[in-house]
């Protein structure tokens, strides 16, 4: 899913099922901000808080 808020882009990473993950992006995003939010979601559906975001500058 992709969704324009305030010029800016957003994308669900996924679902995953361990407590770490891998995200890649390309030489041409360089320069871009990336934010994360990530909350618990259990084997029967129920969600947990959002955690605070985290920022990072992609290196080019």
């Amino acid at each position: 899913m992709v969704s324009s808020r305030s010029g800016k882009f957003s994308r669900s990473a996924g679902n995953f099922s361990s407590v770490s993950c891998v995200a890649q992006y390309g030489g041409t995003q360089a320069g871009y901000t990336v934010t994360y939010w990530l909350r618990w979601v259990n084997t029967r559906g129920e969600k947990g808080p959002w955690s605070e975001p985290v920022n990072a500058t992609l290196a080019g």
